[in-house]
């Protein structure tokens, strides 16, 4: 059975699970025979996630489906008004282009072609589990309501997100509406037409 997300659940329900049985839902959905690095990534992603996110409100979901791409991003996170979309580079120092890029291309896909996104503020957030402490970003919008990618520590995340979330007064977004909305492309303007 195809999942949209490997494990979903409220922030604080998540922070207060325990990490292996976190661990064990991923692995269960994953399917595949899991390498090393792939349990170890989900359990650095758990232990930082879970420290972090400790006070933050919303709902989390990891290895988020996108169909299109055929891929999953590590991490989304609905809080407020806000979809964040978050990839991780596990044992990097570095924010490398292409990284950057792929969380980008996981927003844009998002919104243009998630049903319950298209309405949506998304910022594409990437974290270098090994980088230097940055300062925040400032946040740069383009007008389909995409930001352009930010890169952090996830020490730095809480903030990032509790000043994204303030900026932006539209009414909350229903994660179980959400979630289950779908894939539609946004019309084209000949098809709108």
């Amino acid at each position: 059975m195809m999942h949209i997300a490997y494990y979903e659940a409220d922030v604080k329900n998540f922070c207060t699970a325990d990490p292996n049985a976190v661990l064990g839902e991923l692995v269960n959905r994953h399917g595949f025979a899991l390498e090393s690095q792939q349990k170890f990534a989900w359990q650095e992603q758990i232990s930082m996630l879970q420290t972090t996110l400790i006070n933050v409100p919303g709902t989390i979901y990891f290895e988020f489906s996108i169909p299109r791409m055929g891929k999953r991003a590590d991490v989304i996170l609905i809080s407020g008004s806000v979809v964040f979309v978050i990839e991780f580079k596990v044992g990097s120092d570095t924010f490398d282009r292409a990284a950057i890029e792929q969380v980008h291309d996981y927003a844009l896909d998002l919104k243009n072609f998630h049903k319950g996104s298209h309405n949506c503020q998304i910022l594409p957030v990437l974290i270098a589990t090994r980088s230097s402490p940055v300062n925040e970003p400032l946040l740069d919008w383009d007008s389909d309501g995409v930001a352009k990618p930010v890169c952090l520590t996830s020490f730095a995340l809480p903030g990032l997100i509790a000043t994204t979330v303030s900026q932006h007064s539209a009414a909350p977004i229903n994660p179980a509406i959400w979630s289950k909305s779908g894939y539609h492309p946004t019309p084209t303007i000949v098809e709108a037409a």
